[in-house]
């Protein structure tokens, strides 16, 4: 599934139990900054793609987008800049 707004919670829950190390006070604003702002700049919607179980979201795929330069053409992409499953759910 896709980014919808009425999962920032499950994400950001995520986010905390994906990366301990990370500081708790950057989680939220490195995401919105990477996928959301990212996408607005570029008026598309975020390249994020999400799996989620009963427990809520469990992987996470993201790419900022990126426009690229092809001959005279120009085209939109994803520069992947993140994967993670969580620990309990890899191999499953």
């Amino acid at each position: 599934m896709g980014y919808a707004p009425s999962l920032v919670e499950e994400i950001f829950a995520f986010q905390r139990q994906a990366y301990p190390r990370r500081r708790p006070d950057w989680i939220e604003p490195r995401w919105r900054w990477m996928f959301l702002a990212s996408a607005a700049r570029l008026d598309i919607q975020p390249m994020v793609w999400l799996y989620r179980s009963t427990k809520g979201v469990v992987a996470h795929q993201g790419a900022i987008p990126v426009r690229l330069q092809i001959a005279n053409e120009e085209r939109v992409t994803g520069w992947f800049v993140e994967t993670m499953v969580l620990e309990s759910v890899r191999g499953k």
